[in-house]
């Protein structure tokens, strides 16, 4: 994965580029999960933020790169190993506001999804601090590093037809740090995004539909996790044909 971001950039610059990946339909983003970070383009993002803590006018100005603070949140969800190191980082930030204040920031970042077309799983204005923390872990995706394990899981369901075990299956498999992050996730929205992914996993393993037809039938689906979906089993196909 090529950097995108470097130490130079402003975080204008930096808001300016994320705006820009966002909105180049070829990229498709649908989570924020989806863009092409890499762990040091994070670093350099966190880098940034952090630099606005020194500010008096601090709030004014996570107003101003709430696209790149969130970005900056995603991400170090993913990328944090350390059990509650991403979540503390977003909850001292935002439970060092008043309340009234986390009230609006929430509604502004709620605004940035829908700005970018992305999706908010329709939380409402009223969310808490918790509910912004279950919207961005399912914005986080699941790393590559894990996406092999998570279609085998997939395939290995179509041979039993049983779903019901999945999600536990699916989460006791995880690295602690992210079964931790998703105990921020109820149980019903865990179970509903993996039956859209095995819906989806079995619609192109077992019935042939094209990758359009893929993306045009789970418009919400990560793109990343759609992609990789087809590589895995376009890849068992080929070694099924020279050794099956």
């Amino acid at each position: 994965m090529m950097d995108i971001l470097n130490t130079s950039m402003t975080l204008g610059e930096i808001e300016e580029v994320l705006a820009e990946q966002l909105k180049d339909s070829e990229n498709n983003i649908r989570i924020l999960g989806d863009l092409k970070i890499s762990y040091e383009d994070y670093c350099y993002l966190l880098l940034k933020i952090r630099g606005l803590e020194q500010y008096h006018e601090k709030l004014e100005l996570m107003e101003k790169y709430r696209l790149s603070v969130l970005v900056s949140w995603v991400f170090g969800l993913r990328f944090e190993k350390s059990e509650a190191k991403g979540c503390n980082r977003i909850k001292n930030q935002l439970l060092g506001m008043e309340q009234h204040h986390v009230r609006s920031y929430i509604a502004s970042m709620l605004n940035t999804f829908d700005e970018y077309g992305l999706n908010t799983f329709q939380m409402t204005e009223n969310a808490s601090v918790e509910d912004l923390l279950e919207l961005l872990v399912v914005h986080t995706g699941i790393p590559s590093e894990l996406q092999d394990d998570f279609y085998h899981l997939l395939d290995d369901s179509l041979s039993y037809g049983d779903f019901s075990s999945i999600a536990g299956r699916f989460l006791m498999r995880l690295p602690k740090h992210m079964q931790h992050l998703y105990t921020f996730v109820k149980r019903e929205v865990v179970i509903a995004m993996i039956e859209d992914c095995r819906k989806m996993f079995a619609d192109y393993r077992l019935y042939g539909i094209t990758r359009r037809e893929a993306y045009n039938k789970y418009p919400l689906m990560s793109s990343d996790i759609m992609q990789g979906c087809f590589r895995w089993c376009e890849a068992q196909e080929v070694y099924a044909r020279c050794f099956g």
